[in-house]
Formats: structure tokens, sequence, C-alpha cells
């Protein structure tokens, strides 16, 4: 059994069990020092020993153009993968975002979301996603496929979610459909996506901010990572 599977039963163990003299199971000497033979065993190791280049999506992308004229099933699929590559968040966050928990300026979008996230901890403020609008290149401009995603489904939009189906009676989608989208996508541009999941843009695309100079401190904020160590 895993680290992380084990992780979950003493969470959940410590969920149920009463504190013995003010101590929860899973703060318990013993408990701990178990969870370290555990880790010693059957270490945690990241999902990926590397990653794709991003710029191959990227160059996908840009020949999905222009945003007027996109299917919507391609335009929603294009504006998750570049909102994805933009803030480097996942997919839970992506099914959060609400119309009305968003404000338009001229060149900028920003969302406020103020449910938990995987991230989360007590006492931190509500996530605030800015997005800028993209001079160099429109092709990749997250604000100009996102502002013209918002203007095509504003009639036939049924819930204030941000993402919706592309198909009738068009309602809100979860997560794991959020995923599904951003991995066809890179199998379109022609990643292995039998061994990258969606999830791995958020990967690929803070990897790539590391090597252009962009400082981690920025990255870590960015993200959602609570140390440099877990990114």
């Amino acid at each position: 059994m895993s680290y992380n599977s084990v992780n979950v039963l003493r969470c959940a163990l410590s969920s149920v069990i009463e504190p013995y003299k003010g101590i929860t199971f899973g703060e318990h000497p013993d408990t701990i020092v178990y969870m370290k033979g555990v880790f010693n065993q059957t270490p945690r190791v990241p999902r990926y020993e590397e990653i794709w280049d991003l710029n191959v999506v990227l160059e996908f992308l840009k020949n999905v153009y222009p945003a007027k004229k996109l299917p919507l099933k391609t335009l929603t699929m294009k504006v998750a993968t570049l909102f994805m590559v933009v803030t480097g968040q996942r997919a839970q966050t992506l099914s959060l975002l609400d119309v009305n928990n968003c404000e338009i300026e001229k060149n900028k979008i920003l969302f406020v979301i103020p449910q938990n996230l995987k991230q989360s901890r007590a006492g931190t403020a509500a996530m605030q996603l800015s997005l800028k609008k993209y001079a160099p290149d429109p092709r990749l401009c997250i604000v100009t496929y996102l502002t013209e995603y918002m203007r095509r489904t504003r009639e036939i939009r049924k819930s204030s979610k941000l993402f919706l189906s592309f198909k009738r009676p068009f309602e809100p989608v979860q997560k794991g459909t959020i995923a599904k989208w951003i991995k066809q996508v890179l199998g379109q541009a022609g990643i292995n996506t039998t061994l990258f999941q969606g999830h791995s843009v958020r990967s690929a695309s803070c990897s790539k901010a590391v090597r252009q100079g962009v400082p981690l401190n920025a990255i870590l904020k960015q993200g959602g990572w609570r140390t440099k160590s877990v990114f």
C-alpha cells in the first residue's frame, strides 16, 4: 500500500478516535514513527520523471483560430487549456470559476474563487486569478478567447458556472470533464496521452516559467504550492 493511501487512513482514524490525553491518533508518537517507516519503504515519487515541451501545445493552439469562427466545442477546449497554461491551476479550480465572481476590464479579467480549493488553508483569503491580455500573439491570448466564450454562451447559459457542456442542455461540468477536454487537446497536439494526463499541463507550464526566469515565489503563489520542495 502506498504512503498516500496509509496517510488517508491515518486521517480517517484521527477523525473518529477520541484524543488520548489531548493527543490525536495521527499525532501520537507511535503513529508518527509508523508513518516514517511507511515513507521509507514506499517513498513518494513524482508522477512524472520528465515533462513534455509546452511549446508543442502552444504551436498547436496557434493554429486553432480565430476565436469567432471556432465551433463551441473547440472554443471551450481551447479556453480551458489556455486557462491551465496561464494560471498553472488544477481542473478543480476551473470547475469552480463563476461568471458572477468575475470582473472584466479592457485588458484584464479577474476571477475570485471563494470556495475552498485543494491548496486552501484556514485563515487564507479567497483565491484571485488575474488574466491579462497577451499582445505579442492574439492566437494565444486567454482574454480574447475567454471573452468570446462568455459572449457565445451568454444566451444558452442556465448556470453561472463558467465552463458548460457544449451539448444540450449545456449544464456546468465537473473537474473530471475538464481534465478530459485538456487531455484530448494534448493528444491532438501530439503529446503521449497514455503517459501524460490533463493535469500534466500544470507541471509543463510551471516548469517553463522556471526556465524563463519567473521568480519561484510567484510560481508557488500562482500554482498554490505551499513550499518549493513540494513544487
